[in-house]
């Protein structure tokens, strides 16, 4: 239900003239985004206690996945955290 909103909302607003501009929410905050090729990439969402798995390509977002699982989501937040504090060494 949650990443049907969000590709509805986007495709809308780029449909209807609109642009996308990314900003920081407190329901929503993007984890990590990696290219997997030419225009496209795989996203982790946290959207409060759950993250999701979201392609983005010239297609649109697409939902690939849905952790819920308590230790998984603490997980990838640990390797994420652990990345960005790595990365910006």
């Amino acid at each position: 239900v949650v990443i049907g909103l969000i590709l509805a909302g986007r495709w809308a607003w780029a449909r209807f003239g609109g642009t996308v501009v990314a900003r920081s929410s407190p329901a929503v905050e993007v984890l990590s985004r990696t290219s997997v090729a030419a225009r496209s990439h795989v996203l982790l969402l946290r959207v409060g206690g759950r993250i999701l798995v979201v392609g983005d390509s010239a297609a649109g977002l697409r939902g690939l996945a849905e952790v819920t699982d308590p230790d998984e989501v603490a997980s990838l937040l640990e390797a994420v955290t652990s990345a960005k504090t790595t990365s910006a060494s």
